[in-house]
């Protein structure tokens, strides 16, 4: 096994955070599986994964992430739906089963209003 993975000792409880360096272990993880898979913005993933971490998400547990991603208000709907595309590279990457939370917009966008507002 390669140091990249993480293994650990003990098998984690569903809902459990797991430690500093698993998650450490599972962002080298995932960035040897980004390059390898080619993916040009593999930077700025990497550090919206370590966001999600950094906020407390088990990146083990989609509903963990997925209540990280809830509790998130200042956030915009665009930037909380690219966390969830980012957040499904990795779950497939895992082989976790991942079904992303409703991220649409809640109000119209910008242009939308204006064309609006043009056409009266």
């Amino acid at each position: 096994m390669a140091k990249s993975e993480a293994r650990q000792k003990e098998p984690m409880r569903e809902g459990a955070k797991p430690d500093l360096e698993t998650a450490k272990g599972l962002i080298v993880k995932y960035m040897a599986w980004l390059e390898k898979a080619n993916y040009k913005s593999a930077k700025n993933r990497i550090n919206m994964i370590k966001r999600l971490v950094d906020l407390g998400a088990n990146l083990l547990d989609p509903e963990s992430v997925k209540e990280v991603l809830r509790k998130q208000e200042k956030w915009t709907d665009d930037y909380k739906m690219l966390m969830t595309y980012v957040y499904e590279n990795f779950a497939k990457m895992e082989g976790l089963s991942w079904q992303r939370p409703d991220t649409s917009r809640k109000k119209p966008c910008l242009s939308y209003q204006l064309k609006k507002s043009w056409t009266n």
